[in-house]
């Protein structure tokens, strides 16, 4: 594989045999070296389309809340937000300020403040990004322009946020090797102390030991700066995601130089605010980075571990604490502070994941806090739908200049029924019908297969361009195009076929590794355009069959004003009702469940008035009975239904009535979430 550059993230995708499982790496070339990092198989990302189950989901299940075994008190929810400005796909820092709550108008700072963020508890701040003004030294942070920290202390405070989290995503360039917050493809992305030629630096005559002194001052002066602009600091993070070297604000560190870094300044955050918990190191899937120093006597400074599993499928939430708890003995408070979708759209999916990623940090991991990424993402970022619980349109659009025009519409489907995501097509082919089959083994070549249809239809035939061209006897080639995962393309075919048997060929095209290419997708339209033509009963073995949509976030955003926001449903919906019902200060209590899956999952707690909320969500693709004995025998609850298209008034869930008595009898159907409330 080439390296395209001196220091370029770069995704490496290793075919093995039986299976495209893949693993992401990262590589960079940092101060000399070359540093290559796994970040794990990709599958764990939770995809656009959720997966099959593997095995037929049970119709009911039992499960018996502990009201008298509570577990951890969980404080209150966080989000992040965009008080300055970065680029569409975060590819740099702009000199414009687009950014919330500066573009808004004062009405919709006042809607965003009461609607969405009066709930929230916590607001995460991005030290050296979304704050990066500094003094003329470029030593400490400063608004980047007058009343930047007063309008965000302003917004928080009339939402009734308590406190930030405010960690760093690099200090200010006085402290870096290449005196600049982004990484400039020169091999000093790293903290100046541990540049090479900081024996020679013409301020700290490479004494680290004063250089780290006085960086830790620094770092003090800048929560003293948020403290007198009105704001609490309730969390500090020395650096989010140590391991990262981004295109926007990052400063690099191995494992040893954050651990050193770590013991000169925490000691200091401790001397000046005993109150800030201290948080540790936002490494991906357990705190590697700061697993040494547990070892050491600064493992008093650290009052909650802090993990990353960004976009991951919730049920990996148990093998998380297993590993954390594995390797770091002390019992601290253990959570994530950054959940999005990095790659593609929030989707229906997508929703429910996030529920029950939220249930399983609370229950399963016994976690104080959960945070979700972005209040509002500019509309004119490509990354927005992913990322944020709404969109805003900047009040001047032109500070964002616009995306070049796309090739290919976006859609969502599966291109492999268990693997890879179809998400462009030509638009003529929006509104077909995608049927797939399994990958099955790629060093084979990949199999034929029939369906069936019921009336006069168009199919096109999707042909994953490996290879070379292919000739495809019978088919009529088009020029429309498709894009899925790992940028991999088809070539699209055509015919017309009648009611009957339709056969696909196999795929014969390979690489000169003889790794072939994916079995043909096929897209079905019925000539009259009236309902799926494909016989469901007689579809090829793990087959798979749905709508192609289009997805469009230029059209959510299409009749907003600049100044003015709106809502991404997908995620706002799928936090909303743990900030109705679920009160600061709760406290989850113990679950026995009868058999553990990760489709059906439960959370309960007791409110601080002492009564009983109780969670059960389903995404199994069937309706399951919850049967809940809560031992409160005079108890009554009344629920309120979630779906990632539907909230209820004012967001507070659609009511599904009541029950009386101590075991809770709920049906919830496929892609649901309810909240039962004790009365």
């Amino acid at each position: 594989m080439e390296l395209c550059s001196l220091i370029e993230q770069v995704s490496v995708r290793c075919a093995l045999r039986n299976d495209l499982a893949s693993k992401h790496w990262w590589m960079w070339f940092i101060g000399g070296w070359l540093v290559v990092m796994s970040i794990g198989p990709a599958q764990a990302k939770y995809p656009v389309l959720r997966p099959m189950r593997e095995n037929p989901a049970p119709t009911t299940g039992r499960y018996v809340v502990h009201v008298d075994q509570p577990q951890q008190l969980v404080w209150g929810m966080g989000f992040e937000i965009q008080c300055d400005s970065i680029r569409s796909g975060n590819q740099g820092l702009p000199e414009e300020r687009t950014s919330v709550p500066r573009d808004l108008v004062p009405e919709e700072r006042d809607r965003l403040a009461n609607e969405m963020l009066s709930g929230f508890r916590y607001c995460r701040l991005a030290g050296g990004l979304y704050w990066r003004g500094t003094d003329d030294d470029q030593k400490v942070l400063k608004p980047r322009w007058p009343n930047q920290l007063e309008e965000l202390q302003a917004l928080l405070d009339n939402a009734g946020v308590e406190g930030l989290s405010f960690e760093y995503w690099t200090p200010p360039p006085f402290w870096k090797a290449n005196r600049n917050y982004v990484d400039t493809q020169d091999g000093k992305n790293i903290l100046r102390c541990y540049g090479r030629q900081f024996a020679n630096d013409p301020v700290y005559h490479g004494d680290v030991k004063r250089f780290l002194r006085d960086f830790a001052d620094a770092r003090v002066q800048d929560i003293q700066t948020l403290k007198n602009a009105g704001f609490r600091i309730d969390q500090w993070g020395l650096s989010n995601e140590p391991w990262v070297n981004n295109a926007y604000s990052t400063c690099y560190y191995t494992k040893e130089q954050y651990g050193e870094v770590f013991k000169a300044v925490a000691p200091a955050i401790r001397d000046h605010d005993p109150s800030i918990k201290i948080i540790a190191d936002t490494m991906y899937g357990s705190p590697q980075y700061i697993a040494p120093v547990m070892r050491t006597e600064y493992a008093k400074y650290v009052d909650a571990l802090v993990v990353h599993a960004i976009g991951e499928d919730s049920a990996i939430v148990p093998k998380i604490v297993r590993e954390t708890r594995n390797s770091i003995s002390q019992p601290l408070p253990l959570y994530q502070n950054e959940y999005e979708y990095l790659d593609g759209p929030a989707t229906r999916d997508r929703c429910h994941n996030t529920v029950q990623n939220i249930m399983n940090w609370y229950q399963l991991a016994q976690s104080p806090t959960w945070y979700w990424i972005h209040a509002l993402k500019p509309c004119t970022n490509s990354e927005a739908s992913g990322y944020a619980l709404g969109y805003w349109m900047p009040l001047d659009p032109s500070d964002s200049p616009p995306e070049e025009p796309r090739e290919l519409a976006y859609a969502v489907a599966r291109r492999c029924s268990d693997d890879h995501l179809l998400k462009g097509v030509s638009d003529p082919l929006i509104g077909t019908y995608c049927l797939t089959v399994p990958r099955g083994d790629g060093f084979q070549p990949a199999s034929s297969y029939e369906f069936s249809v019921s009336k006069p239809c168009e199919v096109y035939l999707l042909a994953h361009e490996r290879g070379g061209p292919l000739e495809i006897a019978g088919w009529e080639k088009t020029d429309y195009k498709t894009l899925w995962s790992y940028e991999e393309r088809d070539a699209v075919y055509r015919r017309t076929v009648g009611p009957g048997v339709v056969r696909v060929p196999s795929h014969t095209g390979k690489l000169a590794n003889g790794y072939y290419g994916v079995p043909h997708a096929v897209l079905v339209r019925a000539i009259d355009g009236v309902e799926c033509p494909i016989a469901e009963d007689d579809l090829p073995i793990g087959a798979s069959v749905e709508l192609l949509e289009k997805f469009t976030p230029e059209e959510i955003v299409a009749e907003l004003e600049p100044g003015h926001w709106t809502w991404n449903k997908y995620n706002w919906h799928s936090v909303v009702g743990f900030l109705k019902y679920m009160p600061w200060d709760s406290t989850v209590v113990k679950v026995t469940e009868e058999a553990f899956d990760h489709d059906m999952r439960i959370l309960a707690f007791k409110r601080p008035d002492g009564k009983l909320v109780v969670v059960l969500s389903n995404r199994c693709w069937s309706d399951y009975q919850f049967q809940v004995d809560t031992q409160l025998p005079d108890a009554e609850f009344r629920g309120y239904r979630y779906t990632p298209d539907e909230s209820g008034e004012g967001f507070m869930g659609v009511p599904v009535g009541a029950q009386q008595g101590p075991v809770l009898n709920a049906t919830v159907p496929d892609l649901v979430w309810e909240f039962w409330v004790q009365q």
